[in-house]
């Protein structure tokens, strides 16, 4: 009988840890699972915060190059009518006294 109790108990210890096997996995694929999810949500999330960010500062850089095409294409305009009203202009030689236009210097 002393042999038949040993058999019992360690049937029980094994049912016990099969048990606790079982209930181990059971809660590590279920909290696997929330924490999968978890981790999926924040990931979205990240990706959606940064392409916001993203595309608010590509529409301040674009924003920023059109100010700065516009503001060179103003300065050349003014350059290029300076330099149109300055050729208009008569030069005067000191060397002989005339007045010449700088197409005529040329």
């Amino acid at each position: 009988m002393a042999k038949e109790e040993q058999n019992g108990a360690g049937i029980i210890i094994l049912a016990g840890i099969g048990v606790g096997v079982l209930t181990g996995v059971a809660v590590g694929l279920l909290l696997g699972r929330r924490n999968a999810q978890r981790t999926s949500d924040e990931i979205t999330e990240t990706v959606d915060e940064l392409r916001t960010k993203a595309q608010h500062v590509l529409q301040e850089l674009s924003d920023n190059v059109t100010d700065l095409v516009e503001k060179s294409r103003q300065i050349l305009e003014d350059a290029d009518s300076d330099a149109a009203n300055h050729a208009a202009a008569p030069q005067s030689n000191h060397h002989n006294g005339a007045t010449n236009t700088h197409a005529e210097i040329r």
